[in-house]
């Protein structure tokens, strides 16, 4: 059943069907409207923009019936790709569109940056979030302590190491650190153990 309605001159028409690539407020810019009239481009074509390399990303997306825009800064664009973050800064976040799509976002390297996810992570406030149960042991030396937690993290690894195969004169000495280290005394280790047990120097062998 189609519905019709009927024209001023006594006869009927049907309306004109929107077409399927036409969404609930989607409305491009006149930037837009310019680029596809000086380019010959139809309505329904999507244009992209992708810098930093990236050519399978390119080829498949001509391939879909995409047309790149080949200035980066532009902000004519459905979907831009790049691959430093600071390039997606231009034109400013504020003024794209909700149906632009970036492939970074502001704060994102809060996640994909290890420095800064751990930096966050070790500052934590919650009690009920123990970050040792999903997220690898990670030290910043930058912090005040860090260098020295892993330091004692390194040689409490070590030991427990030498305690499946150690070698002559390292077996007291790793079950001492990890006595000091299972009652929480610090400091956990002598420089001697360190040369017996790191460094594998012969156990007589005093620090000077």
């Amino acid at each position: 059943y189609q519905r019709r309605v009927r024209g001023a001159a006594g006869g009927s028409m049907a309306p004109k069907r929107k077409s399927r690539h036409q969404f609930p407020g989607f409305g491009e810019t006149d930037a837009f409207v310019a680029y596809r009239k000086k380019h010959s481009l139809l309505p329904e074509q999507r244009i992209f923009i992708v810098s930093g390399g990236y050519r399978s990303l390119k080829r498949e997306l001509r391939a879909m019936g995409w047309v790149e825009n080949i200035d980066p800064t532009s902000g004519v664009f459905h979907l831009k790709w790049t691959l430093r973050r600071a390039d997606v800064d231009d034109p400013p976040h504020d003024q794209l569109r909700d149906w632009q799509l970036l492939n970074h976002f502001q704060g994102g390297a809060e996640l994909g940056n290890k420095s800064l996810l751990t930096q966050h992570l070790l500052a934590t406030t919650v009690s009920e979030l123990h970050v040792d149960s999903f997220y690898p042991r990670a030290y910043l030396p930058k912090i005040p302590g860090q260098l020295a937690a892993f330091l004692d993290d390194f040689c409490v690894s070590v030991a427990r190491g030498k305690l499946q195969s150690p070698e002559p004169g390292q077996l007291e000495l790793a079950r001492q650190v990890l006595e000091r280290s299972g009652r929480g005394l610090s400091p956990l280790w002598s420089s001697h153990e360190w040369e017996v047990l790191v460094e594998k120097k012969h156990p007589h062998r005093r620090p000077k």
